[in-house]
């Protein structure tokens, strides 16, 4: 949160100063936390499969599970293009 108010202070436009405040609120740190539980829900599923495997269920052969994943992927994608604009905007 330190770093967001010299990001805030520091920002020369208007974009850079929403990208310092949303930091400042805890968006970004947010957004980490849900894609850590997130993968953490599907490691348990993983595991499960892994030492269970002749149980009826098995979690992985219906895609939900590679369905997530792929969602898990692409929000990560989203936040590192975030995290490379936001050192952008405070250069």
């Amino acid at each position: 949160q330190a770093e967001a108010i010299a990001d805030l202070i520091d920002a020369s436009s208007e974009q850079a100063a929403r990208s310092a405040m949303n930091s400042l609120q805890g968006a970004f740190s947010t957004r980490i936390h849900q894609l850590v539980e997130a993968l953490t829900h599907l490691r348990i599923y993983v595991e499960a499969a892994i030492d269970f495997p002749d149980e009826e269920i098995d979690f992985l052969s219906d895609g939900k599970i590679e369905a997530q994943l792929n969602d898990v992927m692409a929000d990560l994608d989203s936040v590192r293009g975030e995290a490379r604009q936001g050192s952008l905007l405070r250069e």
